[in-house]
């Protein structure tokens, strides 16, 4: 073959690799929740600043005099308001995301200077304890088991800070477990955020969901 045919035939090609690289589409971003960071516990004291409050009238948390952002948990926030006024220095435990560009604290434990609780998480919601075989496991997002459908009609919520123990070990359809948490039972069913699971040959998963003072007796 002429040299000048070998030039033009890698300059035909060179040229359509060009193009193909121009008109092929942008790589596919990461999968954000492959990629996710997962909760971190985070404490934070000072003075009550400023209540943040929704659209629709109800009250999502307050700022402390330092920038820390505290979200109270669901319709805890009213009672909240009515019982804690602003400058009240409060102490604050729960978690936070690392990295974020400001501090944010959830799933939170409120308590004022003298110690007792002025808010926590779930400590409205009533202890509840059942039994029954597992129905359907739903995985989440990252293969972890957030949730098991049980043959009662109970759902059992696995929170985040208990799916790492139990999804190594992993849960069979068909295998028996009692679950202690807090959670409501409706006609439609009975929903369970779990605190402590047992299976039948006796392995057993807890996870404090807040701090054991903030919560009633049990």
């Amino acid at each position: 073959m002429k040299l000048s045919h070998v030039v033009l035939a890698l300059s035909l090609a060179l040229g359509a690799g060009s193009a193909a690289a121009q008109n092929a589409p942008p790589p596919n971003p990461a999968n954000p929740s492959a990629t996710r960071p997962a909760p971190v516990a985070a404490q934070a004291s000072g003075n009550l600043a400023r209540y943040i409050v929704g659209p629709g009238g109800r009250v999502r948390g307050f700022a402390l005099n330092n920038g820390t952002v505290v979200m109270l948990p669901f319709r805890a926030g009213g009672d909240f308001a009515q019982r804690v006024a602003v400058g009240v220095p409060v102490r604050v435990e729960g978690f936070s995301m690392p990295g974020a560009a400001s501090p944010v604290i959830f799933r939170v434990t409120v308590r004022g200077a003298d110690g007792a609780v002025l808010a926590a998480r779930f400590a409205s919601i009533p202890q509840q304890s059942v039994r029954g075989t597992v129905q359907q496991v739903i995985a989440g997002p990252r293969g972890g088991v957030p949730t098991l459908l049980l043959n009662n009609n109970v759902t059992v919520f696995v929170p985040h800070e208990m799916t790492a123990q139990v999804t190594p070990r992993g849960i069979r359809v068909g295998e028996s477990v009692q679950v202690v948490g807090r959670g409501t039972a409706t006609p439609q069913g009975t929903g369970v955020l779990a605190e402590q699971i047992t299976f039948a040959d006796g392995t057993r998963f807890a996870a404090a969901l807040a701090a054991p003072a903030a919560l009633p007796a049990r």
